[in-house]
C-alpha cells in the first residue's frame, strides 16, 4: 500500500496520526521528488507492471490448472512446488500464471516473486517454464534499479540467489510484454 508521498520518500517523522494535523508533519515536501527521482521512477514502473498484468489485480484465483497448465496462483519455498503452507519461514515465493485467453493479453505470462526476509543469502530454485519461455528479471529490491522496460534475460534459468532481506520479481514469457 502506498500513501501520498511514499513514491518520493516523503516522511511524517514517525507520526502515524498526521491525518489530523495541518502543519509540516502532514504537508508534502515536493522538493523530495527531484531528490528521490530514482525511487519515484521505480514506483512508477512497478505500477505500470501491475497494470500490464491483469492477474496481479485479481481478487480470487483458480487454484487448479488454467490454460497455461499451471495453477493461477501457487506458493513455493526455496524449492518449486514445495508449499511453505503451515510452516513459518523467512524465505518463500509465489507464482502467478497469467492465461492470455482469460485475461485477453498477447501471450501467457508467469510472474515469480521470491522473498528472502532472512539476514543471510539464499538460493531459490526457479519453477520450470513451458518450452520456448525464459525467465527475465523484472525487479530486484536489493540495491538494483532494474528497468522492466528492458527486462534482461536471466542467465541462470534454474535459480536465483537473493541477498539478505531481498525481493525479486521475475517474469517468464516468450516476449517481453512488461
Amino acid at each position: 500500500m502506498l500513501l501520498s508521498g511514499d513514491e518520493f520518500a516523503n516522511t511524517q517523522w514517525g507520526n502515524n496520526n498526521a491525518y489530523c494535523q495541518d502543519n509540516q508533519v502532514s504537508w508534502l515536501d515536493w522538493s523530495l521528488l527531484q531528490k528521490n527521482k530514482g525511487l519515484y521512477d521505480y514506483v512508477r514502473r512497478l505500477i505500470a507492471f501491475r497494470k500490464a498484468h491483469p492477474v496481479l489485480r485479481e481478487n480470487s484465483f483458480d487454484l487448479s490448472q488454467n490454460g497455461t497448465g499451471y495453477p493461477e496462483l501457487s506458493f513455493h519455498s526455496l524449492i518449486p512446488w514445495d508449499s511453505p503452507e503451515n510452516r513459518p519461514g523467512l524465505t518463500f515465493a509465489y507464482l502467478y500464471a497469467e492465461d492470455h485467453k482469460k485475461y485477453k493479453t498477447d501471450s501467457d505470462a508467469f510472474i515469480y516473486v521470491a522473498v528472502n526476509a532472512h539476514w543471510e543469502e539464499h538460493r531459490f530454485t526457479l519453477p520450470d517454464l513451458p518450452e520456448g519461455y525464459q525467465w527475465r528479471l523484472a525487479f530486484e529490491a536489493y540495491g538494483v534499479d532494474s528497468d522492466p522496460d528492458k527486462a534482461k534475460i536471466y542467465h541462470d534459468q534454474t535459480g536465483i540467489n537473493l541477498g539478505p532481506r531481498t525481493t525479486a520479481v521475475l517474469i517468464g514469457s516468450t516476449i517481453s510484454r512488461i
